[in-house]
């Protein structure tokens, strides 16, 4: 997998870029970024077809997955109740 590598070339090729140059060089950062964001994706893919192919064989990794996957970042805020008369 080639992903540190795209990373470490899209961030060196950002700072070395002046603000002149920048339109120019948006398109190569562009192709970096979305061969980055390919890269990530199929390594997701990856993971959760291995994931799927062991979870008869090994289901506490696969709820150990899900169970990752489902957690809530933030707390469920104060809901507002408006009643009407």
């Amino acid at each position: 997998m080639l992903l540190p590598v795209n990373l470490a070339e899209k961030y060196k090729t950002l700072e070395t870029l002046s603000s002149k140059q920048r339109p120019k060089g948006t398109v190569f950062l562009q192709k970096i970024r979305n061969t980055v964001r390919n890269k990530i994706r199929e390594a997701d893919r990856f993971i959760q077809n291995e994931i799927a192919k062991a979870c008869k064989d090994n289901p506490k990794h696969f709820w150990k997955y899900v169970k990752a996957k489902t957690k809530s970042k933030e707390p469920i805020g104060v809901l507002a109740v408006v009643i009407k008369w």
